[in-house]
């Protein structure tokens, strides 16, 4: 009796064990079906949510940025040599950068040893400028009507940037700066002292400057761009800091031109770095902050009703 029943039960038992295998298989497999539709339906979404996300923080980010000065170099050249004009100038067009050219009684377009006059207005038309070298011990008033006086005659116009060689400046001489018409300094600092100068809103605006062919130029540069501040760079054909070299100017080009592919840094003119710190120091233009948050608002908004879609989803499932 036993033996008849016995059979039965194990097929039993092995038809009740199959069921529930095909059971838990089928639930497993419309559970996965599910998860597919969920997935397929979600994966538009939640690719869009990603980069709504990507482009708020990048806006935020730039809008940070934009409250604050970047990093500003400028390249001043100091003597008005032809070569400037010879091979300085074909390299800067390059990187699409101007410099500046100092001015003073012994260096003068047209001039023995200087560029011509046509020369040098060209880099004014490529949208270079001029200062002035200051020259010590002479008397301010007199040196500068006169100097003044011979610009006239040139047709040329220098921008409000006096420039004072290695150990000429004293912060006493700011008042007379002023009392001349100028409003930026720009002070060789030659390589033992700190180039890199904290700018202020009110009174003359001071540039500290380097040569560029000194032991560290690269150096100072990491510490303008890590300090948000102004420095310029000094060529010339005699000092030897200053000195010309191809292959060192193209090098220090290429790091300008580096740090401004990741907005740390602006390669401008003097007087366009000192409106580049008193615009982002008079806080965030009207236009932008509006652009700002409209943008902002809308990125919101469309994160919002990209969440609202997936909830719905989710909740199908």
């Amino acid at each position: 009796m036993y033996k008849k029943i016995i059979p039965i039960v194990t097929i039993v038992l092995a038809i009740g064990l199959f069921a529930f295998i095909w059971g838990v298989q089928k639930e497993e497999n419309k559970k996965a079906i599910q998860h597919e539709k969920l997935y397929e339906q979600r994966r538009p979404l939640t690719v869009k949510q990603e980069q709504l996300q990507q482009e708020l923080e990048t806006l935020e980010k730039n809008y940070e940025k934009s409250k604050s000065p970047n990093a500003v170099v400028q390249v001043i050249f100091t003597e008005l040599n032809e070569q400037v004009y010879s091979q300085c100038f074909p390299i800067m067009k390059e990187y699409e950068y101007t410099g500046t050219l100092l001015l003073s009684d012994t260096q003068l377009p047209g001039q023995e040893g200087c560029m011509s006059m046509e020369q040098f207005q060209e880099l004014m038309d490529a949208g270079w400028q001029a200062a002035i070298t200051w020259k010590q011990g002479a008397a301010a008033k007199q040196w500068w009507t006169n100097l003044q006086n011979r610009l006239t005659v040139l047709g040329i116009k220098n921008e409000p940037v006096l420039y004072f060689p290695k150990g000429t400046y004293d912060a006493e001489l700011d008042a007379t700066i002023q009392e001349l018409g100028f409003s930026i300094a720009v002070i060789n600092k030659g390589e033992e002292e700190q180039p890199l100068q904290l700018q202020n809103e009110e009174g003359v605006w001071h540039v500290g400057a380097v040569g560029m062919m000194t032991s560290k130029p690269r150096l100072w540069l990491r510490e303008a761009v890590a300090q948000d501040a102004n420095l310029a760079y000094l060529i010339g054909f005699t000092l030897e800091e200053e000195l010309y070299n191809e292959k060192s100017f193209r090098s220090m080009l290429n790091c300008f031109d580096e740090y401004e592919a990741t907005e740390e840094l602006v390669t401008t003119n003097i007087v366009e770095a000192r409106e580049h710190f008193r615009s982002r120091s008079a806080g965030v233009a009207p236009e932008i902050e509006s652009q700002y948050q409209e943008k902002k608002a809308a990125l919101e908004k469309e994160l919002a009703e990209v969440k609202k879609k997936l909830e719905k989803i989710d909740a199908k499932y």
